[in-house]
């Protein structure tokens, strides 16, 4: 057989569980993008197993209405538990460059292919899914003197198995009352009150001392004080005044008074 791709066929046609449950599952990209959904598995007619895988881009994507469809191989793939489809070797810019039809050019390997080669592997046994075969190289025929050698090919069989929907279970609650009693110690504060004379040189301000509040209790007395003040003044002035005053005073005198004879 010449595994060219003009023996490609659709897997997903030959029957249930022939495309190993990937079309419709969703594919990403290395990055984390989701580029789109497995559209169908193609494989060689002679059953050598899936080789392609036909991915519809998403619009946004492939940056063109309605999406496109891609082809990628089938080893460069990298299916998880959840039968979700890894291609880490792409980016969501560079899915766009991926070819459009099937194509046996392989791309020229580096170590970051081999290794994501090696991680599809690893996924694809993980998931229960053998890993499908590269394709055979065309029988050929070598003379080396009198000898002619034939390159022999034989069938593989592939198993894999996918996820299908076994049931459901429906799961009810509701809500249960209970009456609980239960002591609980409460903590609260007696306040004591004393009353006593302000102690000398005390301010108005509560004070504490040894866990004691102390708190002034402040009242209004009432202070009268006297003051002088000016009310008037009295001006006094003296001035000379002449006037003409009776006096009456009694003067006596003597007389004298000569008696004898006549």
């Amino acid at each position: 057989m010449d595994g060219s791709t003009d023996e490609l066929v659709s897997l997903g046609e030959l029957g249930a569980g022939a495309d190993l449950g990937l079309t419709g599952r969703p594919v990403f990209a290395g990055d984390g993008t989701l580029l789109g959904e497995v559209a169908d598995v193609l494989g060689d007619i002679r059953g050598e197993g899936p080789r392609y895988l036909a991915v519809t881009l998403e619009a946004a994507v492939a940056r063109q209405l309605g999406g496109k469809r891609v082809y990628v191989p089938f080893t460069s793939a990298r299916v998880d538990d959840a039968q979700r489809v890894h291609l880490d070797g792409v980016t969501g810019e560079s899915a766009t460059t991926l070819p459009t039809a099937p194509t046996d050019t392989p791309a020229a390997d580096t170590d970051a292919t081999v290794l994501d080669r090696a991680r599809a592997a690893d996924s694809l046994a993980d998931a229960g899914i053998a890993p499908a075969p590269e394709p055979a190289a065309p029988a050929a025929r070598e003379l080396a003197g009198d000898e002619e050698r034939v390159v022999l090919s034989e069938e593989e069989l592939m198993v894999g198995k996918r996820q299908v929907d076994a049931g459901e279970v429906v799961v009810h609650k509701h809500m249960e009352e209970q009456v609980v009693r239960q002591t609980v110690p409460l903590m609260r504060e007696h306040v004591e009150v004393e009353r006593r004379p302000v102690p000398p040189g005390v301010g108005f301000e509560p004070r504490t001392e040894d866990g004691v509040l102390y708190v002034p209790i402040v009242e209004e007395e009432l202070v009268i004080t006297k003051r002088l003040v000016a009310h008037e003044e009295l001006v006094i002035r003296k001035t000379r005044v002449t006037e003409d005053q009776v006096v009456e005073e009694t003067l006596r005198r003597e007389r004298a008074e000569i008696t004898g004879p006549d």
